[in-house]
């Protein structure tokens, strides 16, 4: 009988270890299905940001000068392995811990964890195509994304172009109580693709802490360009390395430079041109626990409208 409980504890343990670490193999399928696209890196979204000193400000000679403020972050391109002659990558992260406490976001956002218990609830599957505290809503103005995410030091850039499309997005992780009865035996396999087995029936009810929280504004123009404002943050309840991730493939290579706009060095990310012909430029930025990031996505004969763009971006701060 002893044998047995220790089994039923091993197995409860394998299986609560699998779903804590669900969400990072469920974010790269989010990711990868989001950004889909023949001509476009793989980003993967992390989230944080670094807390920046205010902007010292001096008047000489009725000049108005801005002491610069830094990005704070660092931004690594090369291989996406040391054997990987193809696929270029980049990781732009911060070391500081930049996670928010949840009191401070006051918007209806936090809501969303009782909808997710549910869903975590209701599905059968420990793994499936569709993470159950993953979610997107979609808005119409990004003052209304704003105020569902209810965090006041969100400075999102206001550009001159209305965007097309505006979204929150919200991760959430379960924290399980798994309780085991005598009964039917409770067996599947894990992500790592180990089988397991309970003898018992699983009864659990998860409370689910929200993780991290982007918004994402979508720009279409009647060129080639398109382009992708964020904001992303993240919550004291994540645990995952800080970071933005991204890949390419198609022979494409990365460089970085830092830019100076407005009183602040961007680091600004260019992709050499995909054999479709396309090219993306990123910017970067990080203020108050947040971290923003631009994408553009055209072809040469709009180069000069992408500069455009992002020199209103940076302006906008």
């Amino acid at each position: 009988m002893k044998q047995e409980k220790n089994q039923k504890q091993i197995a409860k343990d394998r299986l609560t270890d699998a779903i804590g670490n669900v969400n990072e193999e469920m974010l790269s399928e989010v990711d990868e299905l989001r950004n889909k696209t023949a001509s476009k890196p793989i980003v993967t979204w992390r989230k944080w940001a670094l807390p920046l000193a205010a902007c010292a400000l001096l008047m000489i000679g009725g000049l108005t000068t801005y002491a610069v403020l830094s990005s704070g972050g660092t931004l690594e391109t090369g291989k996406d392995k040391p054997t990987d002659k193809t696929n270029s990558a980049y990781k732009f992260s911060v070391s500081e811990d930049v996670r928010i406490p949840m009191s401070e976001i006051k918007g209806d956002v936090v809501k969303l964890t009782e909808e997710m218990k549910e869903r975590f609830k209701k599905h059968d599957a420990i793994y499936s195509s569709t993470y159950a505290g993953w979610r997107q809503l979609p808005f119409a103005t990004v003052e209304d994304a704003k105020a569902y995410i209810g965090y006041d030091k969100m400075n999102f850039p206001q550009l001159s172009t209305v965007p097309d499309q505006v979204y929150v997005e919200a991760m959430g992780n379960p924290v399980w109580e798994m309780e085991l009865k005598d009964g039917v035996a409770m067996e599947g396999t894990l992500p790592s693709g180990e089988h397991y087995v309970v003898v018992g029936e699983g009864e659990s009810d998860p409370e689910v802490n929200l993780v991290s929280i982007r918004l994402e504004a979508e720009y279409h123009t009647e060129s080639t360009l398109n382009y992708t404002s964020t904001a992303s943050l993240s919550t004291e309840y994540d645990t995952a390395d800080s970071g933005i991730r991204g890949i390419a493939w198609d022979g494409v290579d990365f460089t970085s430079r830092m830019q100076m706009e407005n009183g602040r060095e961007f680091y600004v990310l260019n992709a050499t041109g995909f054999e479709s012909g396309w090219l993306s430029q990123q910017v970067f930025w990080q203020e108050n626990n947040v971290i923003y990031q631009l994408f553009l996505h055209y072809k040469e004969q709009d180069q000069k409208q992408a500069d455009k763009v992002m020199l209103e971006w940076m302006n906008a701060f």
